[in-house]
């Protein structure tokens, strides 16, 4: 019997935790109220994600609209808030714009808060903060706990713009080029061009092994961290899609991409 966490967003998000075998799927009555844990919200939910944390608890996030308040709620297995995180198991973040993700960073729980901070102009900018285990602001990551930098990318913020490799260093996505930080947050003068390498991209990236995937709405990119095509991967390091448009991807424990989007599912 594995278990499985799904969520749903109507005037209030609700966290469903599932039982599922080969055959059933049921809701599993020992999480929150008979399987559901709902979230109160003012309005309606934007950006609403759900992840697992380093110490295998759930987070749910999110920006709560007319508010447009950026709140993460950690919960335990058995649906109640975990009350050693933030306030009472919430933690309210900045009121920066959107396209907001967290990331565990290793094994110690801290915790990357990536932003759109300012609108997509000129002086936009992307802020990257790190929480400890217990939600308060780890002041020790780059300048008093907040990383940010210019985002000029044509197809504005995406909120996967962040990937983190075993050493816990981190790159980041700003459309036209990757920066690489320790992990401490401070930019790694070794990578590139004094941490920075040149390369358009759509701010959406995930790693593969040691390798980085570069999505776009009709292709996929895989490159190296130094910036240059793989070129065993899709045609000269690019697959492209048949069918142009946005698409949701993830990736198995073997490698494998799925895509989806409304019409079409490919596998890669």
């Amino acid at each position: 019997m594995k278990k499985k966490i799904t969520t749903t967003v109507v005037a209030i998000a609700s966290v469903f935790y599932l039982n599922f075998d080969a055959q059933t799927i049921n809701l599993d009555t020992s999480f929150g109220n008979n399987g559901i844990v709902s979230i109160p919200l003012t309005g309606e939910a934007d950006d609403l994600q759900i992840s697992q944390s380093a110490d295998n608890k759930i987070f749910v996030f999110g920006k709560d609209v007319p508010s447009f308040a950026n709140k993460i709620y950690k919960l335990n297995l058995d649906g109640n808030l975990d009350n050693t995180f933030g306030s009472a198991g919430v933690l309210t973040l900045p009121n920066y714009i959107s396209d907001f993700e967290i990331i565990s960073q290793g094994s110690n729980g801290k915790i990357l808060v990536t932003f759109q901070k300012t609108s997509n102009t000129a002086s936009a900018e992307t802020s990257i903060l790190r929480y400890n285990s217990n939600g308060t602001l780890d002041t020790t990551f780059a300048t008093n706990g907040e990383f940010k930098t210019s985002y000029d990318g044509a197809d504005g913020f995406r909120s996967n713009n962040t990937v983190i490799f075993p050493d816990n260093s981190i790159i980041l996505a700003t459309g036209t080029r990757f920066i690489k930080l320790s992990a401490n947050g401070i930019i790694d003068t070794s990578y590139g061009n004094n941490g920075f390498i040149d390369h358009t991209n759509s701010g959406n990236i995930q790693l593969s092994n040691s390798d980085i995937l570069d999505f776009y709405d009709t292709k996929i990119e895989k490159i190296n961290t130094t910036g240059n095509l793989i070129s065993t991967f899709g045609v000269s390091g690019t697959f492209t899609y048949q069918n142009a448009g946005n698409y949701f991807s993830k990736q198995k424990s073997d490698g494998s991409i799925y895509s989806l989007d409304l019409e079409w599912l490919y596998f890669k």
